[in-house]
């Protein structure tokens, strides 16, 4: 927590206690984030030890205070965060598997879920707590609101999401606005890229003719959603049959592929040549199947003849597959 002035506080990478979208293994309650207890007089007039829980002490804050959400803001950070729930690419975070759990998971009926609860709810207040946890940490926490369990506990990415809170004297009280956004540095590309990989040797568990027979109806311009870069969303199924239609050789040089990855397949790198960036179809009739050094020569080199060749196999491919 870093003080800005008076009435503005900002956390950075917000850390937040037991929430229950964390690491796998983490425990405790959910939705508690970490404050520096120096700084409690921020929270507002009157701020005395009532009670001890656990060992820890619970401070009291005026009746008279109020503590929100912005509806807007937290559709804005909705919006930020959705590819990351509909790309399913927060893998290491907890996975609830019964139904009464469905509405927190971290896939898009999930997303939908959250933004139908933010915009239909009437009222985006909640009581909020302090905690001593430490000499010079304590917690901000809520027992008795919904909204705030929905946001805080079941929204938040941790440490990606930035967290400001607002203090304004309204009618001789303060209210307490707590601003979300999602940190701009955040690469989500190569973590997406990775789970891809994952996807794409599954797919690979498949007879090859079974796969090719799939990738054969599949196709067609990827989706896209910009963090940092570009990511597109290509069809796994479609990569695995342009690798295993290879058969373990680089669709340019001929040979063998140079190493076996985790899983025993021979490593091969899926090409389209004719760019997603350019337009270019997620389909086997516009894939190869390279060894890391032929698809580094195509991006850097760009030699026409290598094209030509790779447009070559492709139809040689498509023929064999339209005689079968």
């Amino acid at each position: 927590m870093q003080r800005i002035n008076n009435d503005e506080v900002f956390f950075e990478n917000i850390p937040f206690y037991g929430s229950n979208i964390v690491p796998k293994g983490s425990s405790g309650l959910g939705g508690e984030i970490y404050f520096n207890i120096s700084e409690i007089d921020f929270f507002g007039g009157d701020v005395n030890v009532t009670k001890k829980d656990a060992g820890k002490e619970v401070y009291s804050l005026s009746t008279s205070n109020l503590y929100r959400f912005d509806k807007d803001n937290l559709l804005e950070y909705l919006d930020s965060i959705k590819d990351e729930f509909k790309l399913k690419v927060l893998q290491d975070y907890k996975e609830f598997t019964r139904t009464a759990d469905q509405w927190k998971m971290i896939d898009e009926d999930g997303w939908n879920y959250r933004k139908l609860e933010i915009e239909n709810a009437s009222n985006l207040e909640f009581n909020m707590y302090l905690k001593k946890s430490t000499l010079d940490r304590g917690f901000i926490g809520c027992n008795s609101s919904d909204i705030y369990s929905l946001v805080i506990a079941y929204t938040l990415i941790p440490n990606h999401t930035e967290l400001r809170i607002v203090r304004t004297n309204e009618d001789g009280h303060y209210c307490y606005t707590f601003l979300l956004n999602l940190k701009s540095s955040v690469d989500f590309a190569s973590e997406f890229n990775q789970e891809f990989e994952k996807k794409v040797e599954s797919e690979r568990g498949m007879s090859r003719g079974d796969l090719l027979d799939d990738a054969c109806h599949r196709g067609g311009k990827p989706g896209k959603s910009l963090v940092n870069t570009t990511v597109y969303y290509r069809d796994p199924v479609i990569a695995a049959a342009v690798k295993e239609r290879a058969n373990g050789k680089c669709d340019l040089c001929g040979q063998p592929a140079p190493f076996n990855n985790a899983n025993g397949l021979p490593y091969l790198e899926e090409h389209h040549l004719i760019r997603l960036a350019d337009g270019g179809d997620d389909s086997i009739d516009n894939a190869v199947a390279l060894c890391p050094n032929c698809h580094r020569k195509m991006h850097i080199v760009k030699d026409e003849k290598d094209t030509e060749m790779l447009n070559k196999r492709i139809l040689a491919y498509m023929k064999a597959l339209n005689k079968k």
